[in-house]
Protein backbone atom coordinates (compact mmCIF):
# COMPACT_ATOMS: atom_id res chain seq x y z
CA UNK A 1 0.00 0.00 0.00
CA UNK A 2 1.39 3.20 -1.18
CA UNK A 3 1.26 6.38 1.54
CA UNK A 4 -1.81 8.63 1.63
CA UNK A 5 -1.72 12.03 3.97
CA UNK A 6 -4.89 13.92 5.53
CA UNK A 7 -3.94 17.33 6.34
CA UNK A 8 -3.28 18.90 9.48
CA UNK A 9 -0.23 21.33 9.76
CA UNK A 10 3.21 21.00 10.86
CA UNK A 11 4.00 22.53 14.07
CA UNK A 12 7.25 22.40 16.03
CA UNK A 13 10.11 24.49 17.99
CA UNK A 14 13.08 26.34 16.61
CA UNK A 15 15.93 24.81 19.14
CA UNK A 16 18.06 22.47 17.41
CA UNK A 17 17.67 19.87 20.19
CA UNK A 18 14.25 19.99 20.44
CA UNK A 19 11.42 18.20 19.07
CA UNK A 20 9.83 19.81 15.40
CA UNK A 21 10.07 20.84 12.46
CA UNK A 22 12.49 24.24 11.48
CA UNK A 23 13.03 26.52 9.44
CA UNK A 24 15.42 25.99 5.66
CA UNK A 25 18.97 26.28 6.36
CA UNK A 26 21.67 27.04 3.70
CA UNK A 27 25.45 25.43 2.52
CA UNK A 28 26.76 22.40 1.20
CA UNK A 29 27.19 19.18 2.56
CA UNK A 30 29.70 16.88 2.68
CA UNK A 31 29.67 12.76 2.98
CA UNK A 32 27.03 10.09 4.70
CA UNK A 33 28.75 7.25 6.68
CA UNK A 34 27.20 5.23 4.02
CA UNK A 35 29.53 7.32 1.35
CA UNK A 36 26.61 9.15 0.06
CA UNK A 37 28.03 12.39 -1.35
CA UNK A 38 25.46 15.36 0.07
CA UNK A 39 26.32 18.43 -2.84
CA UNK A 40 29.84 17.85 -2.62
CA UNK A 41 32.26 19.62 -4.64
CA UNK A 42 33.79 17.58 -7.49
CA UNK A 43 37.41 16.57 -6.43
CA UNK A 44 36.41 17.38 -2.26
CA UNK A 45 37.26 14.37 -0.51
CA UNK A 46 39.99 15.41 1.88
CA UNK A 47 37.25 15.69 4.35
CA UNK A 48 37.80 19.61 5.12
CA UNK A 49 34.65 21.98 4.49
CA UNK A 50 34.02 23.11 0.42
CA UNK A 51 32.48 26.47 2.29
CA UNK A 52 35.43 28.22 4.75
CA UNK A 53 36.13 27.94 8.12
CA UNK A 54 33.92 25.72 10.49
CA UNK A 55 31.39 27.38 12.55
CA UNK A 56 29.42 24.63 14.83
CA UNK A 57 26.38 25.61 13.81
CA UNK A 58 24.29 22.23 14.24
CA UNK A 59 22.74 20.38 10.69
CA UNK A 60 19.32 21.74 10.07
CA UNK A 61 17.11 18.76 9.27
CA UNK A 62 13.76 19.49 6.91
CA UNK A 63 11.22 16.71 6.94
CA UNK A 64 9.97 16.97 3.65
CA UNK A 65 7.40 14.20 3.41
CA UNK A 66 5.42 12.66 5.25
CA UNK A 67 3.93 16.38 6.03
CA UNK A 68 4.26 16.26 10.06
CA UNK A 69 1.79 15.46 12.05
CA UNK A 70 -0.61 14.28 9.29
CA UNK A 71 -2.20 11.03 9.15
CA UNK A 72 0.07 7.79 7.52
CA UNK A 73 -0.99 4.85 6.81
CA UNK A 74 1.00 1.44 4.88
CA UNK A 75 4.22 2.36 3.18
CA UNK A 76 5.57 5.77 4.68
CA UNK A 77 7.71 7.16 2.11
CA UNK A 78 10.21 9.99 3.92
CA UNK A 79 12.48 12.47 2.43
CA UNK A 80 14.67 14.51 4.81
CA UNK A 81 16.48 17.64 3.74
CA UNK A 82 19.74 18.01 5.70
CA UNK A 83 21.82 20.94 5.57
CA UNK A 84 25.10 22.24 6.92
CA UNK A 85 27.99 24.08 6.42
CA UNK A 86 30.85 21.76 7.56
CA UNK A 87 29.55 18.93 6.24
CA UNK A 88 27.57 15.78 7.24
CA UNK A 89 29.14 13.04 8.54
CA UNK A 90 26.49 10.71 9.46
CA UNK A 91 22.34 10.40 9.39
CA UNK A 92 20.47 7.64 11.00
CA UNK A 93 16.41 7.87 11.35
CA UNK A 94 14.20 5.91 13.80
CA UNK A 95 10.48 5.92 13.93
CA UNK A 96 8.80 4.47 17.08
CA UNK A 97 11.89 3.20 18.83
CA UNK A 98 15.63 2.93 18.03
CA UNK A 99 14.46 -1.06 17.23
CA UNK A 100 12.39 0.14 14.22
CA UNK A 101 15.75 1.89 12.16
CA UNK A 102 15.14 3.34 8.43
CA UNK A 103 17.21 2.76 5.68
CA UNK A 104 18.19 6.12 4.26
CA UNK A 105 19.67 6.26 0.18
CA UNK A 106 20.66 9.57 -1.78
CA UNK A 107 17.58 11.46 -3.45
CA UNK A 108 17.79 14.73 -4.85
CA UNK A 109 21.09 16.95 -4.03
CA UNK A 110 20.68 17.76 0.07
CA UNK A 111 18.45 15.20 0.38
CA UNK A 112 17.72 11.23 1.91
CA UNK A 113 15.38 9.13 0.94
CA UNK A 114 13.71 5.92 2.66
CA UNK A 115 10.14 4.11 3.13
CA UNK A 116 9.07 1.89 6.38
CA UNK A 117 5.72 -0.34 6.51
CA UNK A 118 4.32 1.37 9.32
CA UNK A 119 1.74 -1.71 9.51
CA UNK A 120 4.19 -3.34 12.10
CA UNK A 121 4.03 -0.44 14.59
CA UNK A 122 0.85 -2.66 15.43
CA UNK A 123 -0.84 -0.18 19.04
CA UNK A 124 0.71 2.82 18.04
CA UNK A 125 -1.11 5.97 17.54
CA UNK A 126 1.58 8.95 17.07
CA UNK A 127 5.00 7.87 16.68
CA UNK A 128 8.13 10.36 16.23
CA UNK A 129 10.30 10.17 13.20
CA UNK A 130 13.99 10.43 15.16
CA UNK A 131 16.29 11.68 12.58
CA UNK A 132 20.13 12.18 14.14
CA UNK A 133 22.40 14.09 11.96
CA UNK A 134 26.26 14.36 13.25
CA UNK A 135 28.29 16.82 10.89
CA UNK A 136 32.04 17.13 9.86
CA UNK A 137 32.85 19.17 13.43
CA UNK A 138 31.03 17.34 15.74
CA UNK A 139 28.29 19.16 15.85
CA UNK A 140 24.69 16.87 16.47
CA UNK A 141 21.21 18.39 14.82
CA UNK A 142 18.50 16.34 16.52
CA UNK A 143 14.54 16.39 15.35
CA UNK A 144 11.69 14.60 15.98
CA UNK A 145 8.57 14.66 13.87
CA UNK A 146 5.43 13.36 15.05
CA UNK A 147 2.90 11.30 12.50
CA UNK A 148 -0.32 10.12 13.35
CA UNK A 149 -0.99 6.14 12.23
CA UNK A 150 -4.00 5.15 11.03
CA UNK A 151 -3.67 1.60 9.73
CA UNK A 152 -7.21 0.30 11.28
CA UNK A 153 -9.56 -0.23 8.71
CA UNK A 154 -13.97 0.52 9.09
CA UNK A 155 -15.54 -2.17 10.43
CA UNK A 156 -19.17 -3.29 9.01
CA UNK A 157 -21.71 -5.15 9.55
CA UNK A 158 -25.35 -5.94 8.04
CA UNK A 159 -27.22 -7.70 10.40
CA UNK A 160 -25.71 -5.41 13.84
CA UNK A 161 -26.22 -5.87 17.22
CA UNK A 162 -28.80 -4.14 18.93
CA UNK A 163 -27.56 -0.63 20.60
CA UNK A 164 -28.93 1.95 22.90
CA UNK A 165 -28.50 5.53 22.70
CA UNK A 166 -26.65 7.39 25.63
CA UNK A 167 -27.52 11.12 26.55
CA UNK A 168 -24.20 12.36 29.06
CA UNK A 169 -26.27 15.09 30.28
CA UNK A 170 -28.15 12.78 32.58
CA UNK A 171 -26.69 9.23 32.20
CA UNK A 172 -29.95 8.20 30.32
CA UNK A 173 -30.40 4.96 28.31
CA UNK A 174 -32.90 4.38 25.43
CA UNK A 175 -34.72 1.36 24.65
CA UNK A 176 -32.74 -0.97 22.18
CA UNK A 177 -32.89 -0.61 18.53
CA UNK A 178 -31.87 -2.00 15.39
CA UNK A 179 -29.43 0.85 14.17
CA UNK A 180 -30.45 -0.70 10.61
CA UNK A 181 -34.22 -0.64 11.46
CA UNK A 182 -36.78 -2.87 11.24
CA UNK A 183 -37.35 -3.94 7.51
CA UNK A 184 -33.69 -4.53 6.77
CA UNK A 185 -33.49 -8.19 6.29
CA UNK A 186 -31.03 -10.21 8.77
CA UNK A 187 -29.03 -13.18 8.72
CA UNK A 188 -30.42 -16.71 7.60
CA UNK A 189 -34.00 -14.92 6.29
CA UNK A 190 -36.15 -15.86 3.15
CA UNK A 191 -36.63 -12.24 1.33
CA UNK A 192 -38.77 -11.56 -1.28
CA UNK A 193 -37.69 -9.72 -4.93
CA UNK A 194 -37.61 -6.19 -3.23
CA UNK A 195 -35.09 -6.15 -0.45
CA UNK A 196 -33.72 -2.95 1.80
CA UNK A 197 -30.00 -4.31 2.16
CA UNK A 198 -28.40 -1.79 4.57
CA UNK A 199 -25.61 -2.20 6.56
CA UNK A 200 -23.78 0.09 9.35
CA UNK A 201 -19.93 1.05 8.78
CA UNK A 202 -18.02 3.06 10.76
CA UNK A 203 -14.01 4.00 10.19
CA UNK A 204 -12.13 3.29 13.34
CA UNK A 205 -8.80 4.93 13.81
CA UNK A 206 -5.43 3.46 15.60
CA UNK A 207 -5.96 3.48 18.95
CA UNK A 208 -4.32 2.75 22.67
CA UNK A 209 -5.16 3.09 26.15
CA UNK A 210 -6.41 5.78 28.20
CA UNK A 211 -6.42 7.13 31.92
CA UNK A 212 -10.01 6.10 32.85
CA UNK A 213 -11.52 9.55 32.81
CA UNK A 214 -9.36 10.85 29.59
CA UNK A 215 -10.87 12.18 27.07
CA UNK A 216 -8.82 12.19 23.74
CA UNK A 217 -9.99 12.95 20.13
CA UNK A 218 -8.03 10.91 17.84
CA UNK A 219 -8.18 11.77 13.75
CA UNK A 220 -9.47 8.89 11.57
CA UNK A 221 -9.62 9.04 7.64
CA UNK A 222 -13.48 8.49 7.50
CA UNK A 223 -15.43 6.23 5.32
CA UNK A 224 -14.62 6.41 1.42
CA UNK A 225 -16.59 3.75 -0.12
CA UNK A 226 -19.29 1.23 0.67
CA UNK A 227 -20.04 -1.36 -1.89
CA UNK A 228 -22.78 -3.91 -1.79
CA UNK A 229 -21.99 -7.48 -3.14
CA UNK A 230 -24.72 -9.99 -4.02
CA UNK A 231 -23.78 -13.38 -5.08
CA UNK A 232 -25.69 -16.64 -5.97
CA UNK A 233 -23.90 -18.95 -3.52
CA UNK A 234 -22.81 -21.78 -6.14
CA UNK A 235 -20.32 -23.18 -3.31
CA UNK A 236 -17.71 -20.07 -4.74
CA UNK A 237 -16.79 -17.57 -1.13
CA UNK A 238 -17.84 -14.24 -1.43
CA UNK A 239 -15.35 -13.03 1.46
CA UNK A 240 -12.31 -13.96 2.29
CA UNK A 241 -9.31 -13.76 4.40
CA UNK A 242 -6.32 -12.76 2.24
CA UNK A 243 -3.21 -12.65 5.02
CA UNK A 244 -3.65 -15.48 6.71
CA UNK A 245 -5.02 -14.04 10.23
CA UNK A 246 -8.21 -15.74 10.01
CA UNK A 247 -10.27 -12.61 9.83
CA UNK A 248 -12.08 -11.90 6.57
CA UNK A 249 -10.94 -8.86 4.48
CA UNK A 250 -11.68 -8.31 1.23
CA UNK A 251 -14.21 -9.96 -1.35
CA UNK A 252 -13.01 -13.11 -3.27
CA UNK A 253 -11.46 -12.05 -6.62
CA UNK A 254 -12.26 -15.30 -7.88
CA UNK A 255 -16.27 -14.54 -7.30
CA UNK A 256 -18.63 -11.97 -9.63
CA UNK A 257 -21.51 -10.41 -7.69
CA UNK A 258 -23.41 -7.75 -7.98
CA UNK A 259 -21.57 -4.49 -7.35
CA UNK A 260 -24.11 -1.43 -6.16
CA UNK A 261 -22.26 1.36 -4.19
CA UNK A 262 -23.89 2.38 -1.35
CA UNK A 263 -24.92 6.20 -0.20
CA UNK A 264 -24.73 7.45 3.28
CA UNK A 265 -28.04 8.17 5.06
CA UNK A 266 -28.06 11.51 6.53
CA UNK A 267 -28.23 11.03 10.66
CA UNK A 268 -31.36 12.11 12.43
CA UNK A 269 -34.21 11.51 14.32
CA UNK A 270 -34.45 9.99 17.94
CA UNK A 271 -34.57 7.03 20.35
CA UNK A 272 -37.29 5.96 22.32
CA UNK A 273 -35.85 7.12 26.24
CA UNK A 274 -38.47 5.15 27.98
CA UNK A 275 -38.45 3.40 31.35
CA UNK A 276 -36.80 0.06 30.89
CA UNK A 277 -34.36 -2.30 32.36
CA UNK A 278 -30.39 -2.76 32.43
CA UNK A 279 -27.78 -5.16 32.61
CA UNK A 280 -23.88 -6.04 32.77
CA UNK A 281 -22.08 -2.70 31.47
CA UNK A 282 -25.29 -0.60 31.02
CA UNK A 283 -25.90 -0.90 34.63
CA UNK A 284 -25.07 2.78 35.11
CA UNK A 285 -27.75 3.69 32.97
CA UNK A 286 -30.50 5.92 34.08
CA UNK A 287 -33.71 4.93 32.91
CA UNK A 288 -36.04 7.74 30.59
CA UNK A 289 -39.65 8.54 31.45
CA UNK A 290 -40.89 8.71 27.50
CA UNK A 291 -44.07 6.08 26.76
CA UNK A 292 -44.19 7.36 22.83
CA UNK A 293 -42.47 6.73 20.17
CA UNK A 294 -40.47 9.57 18.39
CA UNK A 295 -41.61 9.96 14.99
CA UNK A 296 -40.49 7.80 12.10
CA UNK A 297 -37.68 9.16 10.30
CA UNK A 298 -39.47 9.59 6.63
CA UNK A 299 -42.76 8.05 4.89
CA UNK A 300 -40.75 5.09 3.67
CA UNK A 301 -39.56 3.83 7.17
CA UNK A 302 -42.27 3.30 9.25
CA UNK A 303 -40.07 1.26 11.21
CA UNK A 304 -37.38 3.33 12.12
CA UNK A 305 -37.35 6.66 14.21
CA UNK A 306 -33.51 7.14 14.12
CA UNK A 307 -30.57 7.34 11.68
CA UNK A 308 -26.94 6.80 13.85
CA UNK A 309 -23.97 8.74 13.72
CA UNK A 310 -20.38 7.79 14.81
CA UNK A 311 -19.77 8.76 18.57
CA UNK A 312 -17.91 12.06 18.76
CA UNK A 313 -17.07 12.34 15.05
CA UNK A 314 -20.67 12.80 13.98
CA UNK A 315 -20.77 11.27 10.75
CA UNK A 316 -22.63 9.03 9.20
CA UNK A 317 -22.79 5.16 10.31
CA UNK A 318 -25.83 3.51 8.31
CA UNK A 319 -25.51 2.97 4.35
CA UNK A 320 -27.85 2.14 2.02
CA UNK A 321 -28.95 1.68 -1.42
CA UNK A 322 -29.48 5.00 -3.53
CA UNK A 323 -32.02 7.14 -3.92
CA UNK A 324 -31.20 8.10 -0.37
CA UNK A 325 -34.29 10.51 -0.72
CA UNK A 326 -37.20 12.16 1.83
CA UNK A 327 -39.44 8.79 1.14
CA UNK A 328 -36.78 6.69 1.39
CA UNK A 329 -34.20 8.10 3.79
CA UNK A 330 -32.38 5.08 4.80
CA UNK A 331 -32.08 4.01 1.48
CA UNK A 332 -33.94 2.14 -1.91
CA UNK A 333 -34.46 -1.02 -2.52
CA UNK A 334 -32.14 -4.43 -4.06
CA UNK A 335 -34.34 -5.81 -7.04
CA UNK A 336 -33.40 -9.67 -7.40
CA UNK A 337 -35.07 -10.41 -10.66
CA UNK A 338 -33.84 -6.84 -12.34
CA UNK A 339 -30.17 -7.59 -11.31
CA UNK A 340 -30.32 -11.51 -12.53
CA UNK A 341 -29.95 -13.12 -9.06
CA UNK A 342 -31.96 -16.29 -9.32
CA UNK A 343 -34.34 -17.37 -6.41
CA UNK A 344 -32.34 -19.54 -4.01
CA UNK A 345 -29.11 -18.72 -1.28
CA UNK A 346 -27.59 -15.92 -2.09
CA UNK A 347 -24.01 -14.48 0.12
CA UNK A 348 -24.41 -10.82 0.51
CA UNK A 349 -21.72 -8.31 1.81
CA UNK A 350 -20.20 -5.32 1.64
CA UNK A 351 -16.73 -4.12 1.11
CA UNK A 352 -15.50 -0.74 2.81
CA UNK A 353 -12.79 1.05 2.42
CA UNK A 354 -11.61 4.96 3.99
CA UNK A 355 -9.94 7.60 3.13
CA UNK A 356 -6.04 6.42 2.96
CA UNK A 357 -6.92 2.65 1.15
CA UNK A 358 -7.59 0.79 4.36
CA UNK A 359 -10.06 -1.94 3.13
CA UNK A 360 -12.62 -4.54 5.27
CA UNK A 361 -15.47 -6.85 4.57
CA UNK A 362 -18.69 -7.09 6.65
CA UNK A 363 -19.66 -10.83 7.64
CA UNK A 364 -21.83 -12.50 4.71
CA UNK A 365 -25.58 -11.77 5.04
CA UNK A 366 -27.15 -15.59 4.11
CA UNK A 367 -30.61 -14.79 2.41
CA UNK A 368 -32.88 -17.00 0.75
CA UNK A 369 -34.33 -15.45 -2.56
CA UNK A 370 -37.91 -15.95 -2.81
CA UNK A 371 -39.21 -13.70 -5.50
CA UNK A 372 -42.36 -15.57 -6.16
CA UNK A 373 -43.48 -15.46 -2.48
CA UNK A 374 -44.07 -19.42 -2.78
CA UNK A 375 -44.36 -20.94 1.19
CA UNK A 376 -43.95 -24.15 -1.30
CA UNK A 377 -40.68 -22.89 -2.55
CA UNK A 378 -37.23 -24.60 -1.36
CA UNK A 379 -36.79 -21.30 0.56
CA UNK A 380 -39.78 -21.42 2.92
CA UNK A 381 -41.89 -18.33 2.78
CA UNK A 382 -40.70 -14.89 3.20
CA UNK A 383 -39.95 -13.76 6.70
CA UNK A 384 -39.10 -17.73 7.54
CA UNK A 385 -36.00 -17.34 9.79
CA UNK A 386 -33.45 -20.50 9.27
CA UNK A 387 -31.11 -21.86 11.81
CA UNK A 388 -27.77 -21.39 11.65
CA UNK A 389 -26.69 -24.85 11.85
CA UNK A 390 -29.05 -25.91 9.31
CA UNK A 391 -27.26 -27.88 6.38
CA UNK A 392 -29.01 -25.48 3.53
CA UNK A 393 -27.08 -22.00 4.79
CA UNK A 394 -24.02 -21.21 2.81
CA UNK A 395 -20.87 -20.16 4.88
CA UNK A 396 -20.09 -17.72 2.27
CA UNK A 397 -16.26 -17.54 3.48
CA UNK A 398 -13.00 -18.60 2.63
CA UNK A 399 -9.64 -18.01 2.26
CA UNK A 400 -6.95 -16.71 -0.55
CA UNK A 401 -3.29 -18.25 -0.46
CA UNK A 402 -0.54 -16.19 -1.70
CA UNK A 403 -0.87 -18.03 -4.97
CA UNK A 404 -4.32 -16.62 -6.02
CA UNK A 405 -6.17 -19.53 -5.11
CA UNK A 406 -8.95 -19.95 -3.25
CA UNK A 407 -10.10 -22.22 -0.48
CA UNK A 408 -13.02 -23.47 1.49
CA UNK A 409 -11.10 -22.79 4.81
CA UNK A 410 -13.81 -20.21 7.06
CA UNK A 411 -13.39 -16.62 8.13
CA UNK A 412 -14.38 -14.61 10.59
CA UNK A 413 -15.89 -10.84 10.07
CA UNK A 414 -15.22 -7.72 12.22
CA UNK A 415 -18.14 -6.57 13.91
CA UNK A 416 -19.82 -4.20 16.63
CA UNK A 417 -20.10 -5.12 20.21
CA UNK A 418 -22.11 -7.74 20.97
CA UNK A 419 -21.84 -8.78 24.92
CA UNK A 420 -24.60 -11.64 24.56
CA UNK A 421 -25.85 -10.61 27.97
CA UNK A 422 -29.60 -9.94 28.07
CA UNK A 423 -30.24 -5.84 28.04
CA UNK A 424 -26.74 -5.06 27.80
CA UNK A 425 -26.02 -3.39 24.65
CA UNK A 426 -23.46 -0.73 23.23
CA UNK A 427 -24.00 2.54 24.52
CA UNK A 428 -23.83 5.44 21.16
CA UNK A 429 -23.20 9.00 22.75
CA UNK A 430 -25.66 11.45 21.02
Amino acid sequence: MSLVVVGLSIVGCSKSSDYGSVGPGTGNGKTLDAGVAMDAAPGADSGVPIDGPLDNAPPVIELVTPASPYLVAGVMQLDLKITDAEGVASVTATIGSESHPIALSPGQVGHLVGQFDTSVLAGLVSPNILVTVVDQAGSTGQRGFPITLDNSSPVASMDPPKVRMFNPLDNSCSDSFDPLGGDAPNDRQTVAQLSEFRARVEDRPNTGTLNKDATVFIPLAGVASVKLNVLHATGVPLTVDSNGDGTCDRINPKASPVVISLAAAPPGGAALFGPTTFAGSNLGCVAGTQTTAPLQLCNGEPHATIAISTPFHHLPAIFGIPQVDSDNCLGYVFDALADNVPDGWACVAVETTDALGNRNVSAPLRVCINSAKDPASACGAVGTTWSASDPAVPDCTGTLLPSGTVTSTKCTAETFFDSGTVNDYELIRQ
